[in-house]
């Protein structure tokens, strides 16, 4: 007698289920191999608050940032060529993104949503940004796909132990990620109430209460910053009458920075997953972590409308339903080609044909991915920064004047080189918790300046101060030795 496997109906689908598994796992592969040619097609890495953590490596509280994502910068930092290593880390991070997407994916569709999913993931272009670069949307969503499958065998004690673990690392990443503790805490409420006893539901929702809130509860009360206060800005220019504001900003944001595929079709499979009583938690769950995100975001993000990464974690949260629509909608637009065309009745050239022209979509999406990195990679300020930190080889310093165009400037100096953020300094105004107020022999003496290093790609960017100091140095006024290296013009200052 033949062994039929409960979860896939036949041998023939338990095999076809292998080989979808196995073309997941090439997609993640992929992924990881795209994410390694990226760090060596693309050095320079991009957006101001990538150089911040990367400047502060030596720190794992850093400003407002929960410490998930710089504790990953803090322990790389320790190794030898530390910020290639970060970027490989995150790059195996956004490959088992990918798995965990598909996991789910094929537990609540079937393997090829599940399959279909991974690659929407993989070829989302600001998911390729963002694979090797020190921020935690892609971090986040990984957590996402892969706390919720342990949630459902949560009645294993491993299973459980490691679905509260993900959650209490969920809330160091970034403090939207606090409100989906209550979701995670109902959810383990229903799984106590399934068996018709309400004692039963608060011996399982009340410990997972005091775990997953413990975070959130714990860094409000004694954290660094007073967080209700910082992020309740939002509802003070709201109830101030800034609503135009608001509203504009969410249209230009919803037209130009959604993938509106995505949330179409996602909506239309979560209708669809909803439908079946028995699945019916899936979607429920998952919308309401969308929900979140949108509501969350969608407000607080849209004062910052140039932000692109405001609208991809809610997005990437309803992949796994828009993969099942698209898969619904092939198999409709195959059904209709047969019906028009009885000849094809027996013929392979439509499956063929839709295979072909989603291969050469997801391409084009991985092209699109890779010039977005390319633009983003080579703006001038941080490209600029990268070859003047990577080539400052002085180790006899005391202190390091930058002159740059933008106030990321010094951070992006520093993170290049082996230079530490406290011996670095800029004229003027200035982000640093410490700077130089004038360019004068008597001033650079008073800060122990030993080096001015020119970090700029445009001396029209520099400020007034900055363009004195620049004439001193070239004028003799300031005694220095001149040198050009890879990375631009840097004055020792001679004592």
């Amino acid at each position: 007698m033949q062994v039929v496997s409960p979860l896939l109906g036949s041998e023939i689908e338990q095999r076809r289920g292998k080989r979808l598994s196995i073309a997941a796992s090439g997609v993640a592969a992929a992924t990881f191999a795209l994410g390694l040619y990226l760090i060596w097609r693309y050095p320079v890495i991009y957006w101001d608050d990538a150089y911040t953590r990367l400047a502060y490596r030596d720190q794992v509280l850093v400003g407002r940032w929960l410490p998930a994502m710089q504790m990953l910068v803090f322990l790389t930092g320790k190794l030898p060529a530390g910020l290639v290593m970060l970027r490989v880390l995150l790059a195996g991070i956004a490959a088992g993104g990918v798995l965990a997407v598909y996991q789910y994916t094929a537990r609540v569709f079937n393997p090829a949503a599940g399959l279909l999913a991974a690659a929407l993931l993989a070829t989302h272009t600001l998911f390729i940004a963002l694979a090797t670069v020190p921020y935690r949307e892609v971090l986040i969503a990984t957590l996402c796909f892969l706390v919720l499958p342990l949630l459902d065998r949560a009645s294993e004690p491993r299973r459980r132990a490691a679905a509260y673990g993900l959650v209490v690392l969920l809330n160091l990443t970034r403090y939207d990620a606090w409100l989906f503790v209550p979701i995670f805490v109902l959810l383990e409420a229903c799984r106590g109430f399934e068996t018709g006893v309400w004692k039963a539901a608060i011996h399982t929702g009340v410990p997972a209460a005091l775990i997953m809130g413990a975070v959130p509860v714990a860094w409000t009360l004694f954290g660094p910053i007073a967080v209700l206060e910082h992020e309740t800005g939002v509802l003070e220019r709201i109830l101030s009458g800034e609503v135009r504001a608001l509203l504009t900003g969410m249209l230009d944001h919803g037209w130009w920075r959604t993938r509106w595929d995505l949330l179409l079709l996602g909506a239309a499979g979560a209708a669809a997953a909803l439908a079946d009583p028995n699945k019916r938690r899936h979607p429920l769950r998952l919308l309401s972590l969308a929900g979140i995100q949108f509501s969350f975001l969608t407000i607080a993000g849209i004062w910052r409308a140039e932000n692109l990464r405001m609208t991809f974690l809610p997005t990437v949260l309803l992949i796994p339903y828009a993969a099942g629509a698209y898969l619904l909608a092939a198999g409709r637009l195959l059904a209709g080609i047969r019906q028009i065309f009885p000849a094809l009745e027996r013929s392979r050239l439509p499956e063929g044909s839709l295979l072909a022209a989603a291969a050469a979509g997801f391409a084009f999406l991985v092209y699109a991915g890779l010039e977005f990195v390319a633009g983003a990679s080579g703006t001038p300020v941080y490209r600029a920064g990268y070859a003047a930190g990577s080539a400052f080889s002085d180790r006899d310093i005391t202190g390091v004047l930058i002159l740059a165009e933008a106030p990321v400037g010094p951070y992006v100096f520093a993170s290049y080189s082996d230079v530490p953020l406290e011996a670095v300094f800029e004229l003027g105004p200035t982000t640093l918790d410490h700077g130089l107020r004038a360019g004068t022999p008597e001033a650079l003496a008073a800060a122990g300046i030993s080096h001015v290093v020119a970090v700029y790609s445009d001396e029209a960017g520099l400020s007034p101060e900055e363009m004195d100091l620049l004439d001193r140095l070239n004028s003799g006024e300031i005694a220095a030795d001149r040198t050009i290296t890879k990375g631009g013009e840097v004055w020792r200052l001679r004592p």
